[in-house]
């Protein structure tokens, strides 16, 4: 009898706006070879938060279009990161200030690609690049004004907006051998165990 064929395995890859809208070859082999785009860094606070009050969508539109139209799937990257950011974060001052800033935040650009994306990483790269403990978190504007529980609000807070939706806490340089990534290996962990425990 015929043998049924495997599963195809699905594959992401991340996009780079600029070139997906200049380089035909780069559209051709993204719409043969993957099931999943990630906008590279079109969906950043950087683009979609140039200034406080202004939310500018245009950057990532090119790559959800492109997804729609070759029936793939797109993922949001990032709703939280420490950077690249918008200077003006950096002159938020408080906790009220910047807890305000991400309750804005998160519901807005989930709102607006509600129907296109199903996973989020909602924060993204938490741990120190060079982690000397497993409680090495990266510094940034969240750490500074909401402490380490910055996480858990930005995990709540998506939760409430796509109570079905996958969320993601998304980490690199984990999986090598070297001594720097068996502690942010350790860090990671740590983390994921500690948000579970607290119902995240």
């Amino acid at each position: 009898g015929a043998v049924a064929a495997a599963p195809r395995i699905p594959i992401g890859a991340a996009c780079n706006h600029y070139v997906l809208g200049t380089d035909q070859a780069y559209r051709a082999a993204l719409a043969r070879h993957v099931d999943v785009i990630v906008p590279e860094g079109a969906m950043k606070w950087d683009y979609i938060r140039p200034k406080p009050d202004a939310f500018d969508f245009e950057p990532a539109a090119p790559t959800a279009a492109f997804a729609r139209l070759n029936g793939l799937q797109l993922r949001g990257h990032t709703l939280v990161w420490c950077t690249p950011k918008p200077a003006w974060l950096n002159t938020l001052g408080s906790e009220a200030e910047a807890a305000r800033e991400m309750e804005r935040h998160i519901p807005r650009v989930m709102g607006h690609y509600r129907g296109q994306v199903r996973s989020w990483d909602v924060v993204n790269e938490p741990i120190a690049e060079k982690p000397t403990s497993d409680r090495d978190l990266r510094q940034g504007v969240w750490l500074r004004h909401l402490g380490d529980r910055y996480i858990d609000r930005a995990f709540r807070i998506a939760a409430e907006v796509d109570p079905t939706g996958e969320r993601v806490l998304n980490e690199y340089g984990v999986e090598a051998a070297r001594p720097q990534d068996k502690i942010k290996r350790q860090g990671l962990q740590r983390l994921i165990r500690e948000l579970k425990d607290r119902g995240v």
